[in-house]
């Protein structure tokens, strides 16, 4: 359970590193959010994809620390 949450956590954030950083017109076109016409980066999305995996993160390490 611990390794699901830590991998899914990390996948998270790399993903709100993505959209953090690239223009919503740069996006692959698989990941929601894609906008052809749109030059700037989508700031929601990235904040949350972030959070979201940081907060996957913290809870795998609870879950070390009981058993």
């Amino acid at each position: 359970m611990k390794a699901i949450l830590i991998l899914l956590g990390l996948i998270l954030i790399a993903v709100g590193a993505v959209y953090l950083y690239l223009p919503a017109d740069h996006l692959p076109n698989w990941m929601p959010g894609f906008d052809a016409t749109l030059a700037r980066p989508r700031m929601k999305h990235g904040l949350a994809a972030g959070g979201v995996g940081i907060v996957l993160v913290a809870v795998s390490f609870f879950f070390g620390r009981r058993g």
